[in-house]
């Protein structure tokens, strides 16, 4: 056999392999291809169903004033669990789900090492989306946690931003909000202030209580449909002790620390102008006659 006839053997071979893998090919094509288009079938219908349900749930949730985060979240979820769906479907119709199940299982053991390692920023996310539907306060409202106070700036899946009095914006995560005592300043609209005070011993306790009552009712800023209250409370060290209390609009109306010095002002003018004493600290210290000849000795 030459080199020619060698060559020509050869070819007839890689041909005859080709066809035979050719028609091979095609065969498995042909055996697969019911399940080819039912997969795609499935793939089409699973995409448009998970379109047109985010789309409506996107839309009934506006309705509600939802906030737009937890809107987008929930769709989004919806969304991608139809499509997760589908897709296992489609694997079934291979045989290839319960390969895909042992590695959900190797992730879902990744998943759970990830989680103790991510815990806190896990937990974050989720009260963000419990607050999100809660809904405690709203931005613009002054609130009270973790030890923290000020007016609310921001509110995001992981975090909550509040700028407190002095300017200084403040983190603070949404696992803290969640599971701490919040105090929402602004949820009934309106805050009481509280102002304590001391008279004399020797005073007219009516006549002082009447003063300091309609001193206060000229507050301006103040709510008039809440009463101005003012009550002697206790008999203190070197003066009876008073309490004055009187609503204000909050947030919406006067500062809160104006309001509460416009009522020192008043108390203390009103008070001058009616004679009425606000007494320093005073000690006053007895002695007998032991104690005296005592002292008379020593000096």
């Amino acid at each position: 056999m030459n080199l020619e006839e060698l060559l020509k053997l050869l070819t007839d071979l890689e041909k005859s392999t080709l066809e035979r893998t050719f028609w091979r090919i095609l065969d498995y094509l042909l055996e697969w291809v019911p399940q080819i288009l039912m997969a795609i079938a499935i793939a089409v219908v699973a995409f448009l169903v998970a379109r047109m349900l985010r789309r409506f749930v996107r839309r009934q949730m506006a309705r509600t004033a939802a906030s737009p985060a937890i809107i987008a979240l929930l769709s989004n979820l919806l969304y991608s669990a139809i499509l997760l769906g589908g897709l296992f479907f489609i694997l079934g119709l291979f045989g290839l789900d319960k390969t895909v199940t042992s590695l959900l299982a190797g992730a879902g053991i990744v998943g759970l090492a990830l989680g103790f390692a991510l815990k806190d920023l896990a937990a974050g996310y989720i009260s963000g989306v419990l607050l999100a539907i809660i809904r405690p306060f709203e931005i613009n409202d002054v609130i009270e946690v973790s030890g923290h106070m000020g007016v609310v700036t921001g509110i995001g899946m992981w975090k909550t931003v509040i700028e407190n009095f002095d300017g200084q914006s403040i983190m603070i995560p949404n696992n803290q909000v969640f599971s701490g005592a919040l105090v929402n300043y602004s949820r009934n609209g309106k805050r009481r202030i509280e102002v304590r005070v001391g008279v004399a011993y020797d005073t007219d306790l009516r006549r002082a209580e009447r003063v300091a009552r309609e001193a206060l009712e000229q507050i301006e800023s103040r709510l008039t449909d809440e009463p101005v209250e003012v009550f002697f409370t206790n008999f203190g060290a070197s003066s009876i002790d008073c309490v004055t209390r009187v609503w204000i609009p909050y947030p919406e109306g006067g500062l809160y620390f104006a309001v509460q010095h416009e009522v020192v002002v008043r108390i203390k003018a009103a008070f001058d102008a009616a004679d009425i004493t606000i007494p320093f600290p005073i000690r006053t210290i007895v002695m007998d006659d032991n104690s005296r000849d005592s002292a008379g000795s020593q000096s």
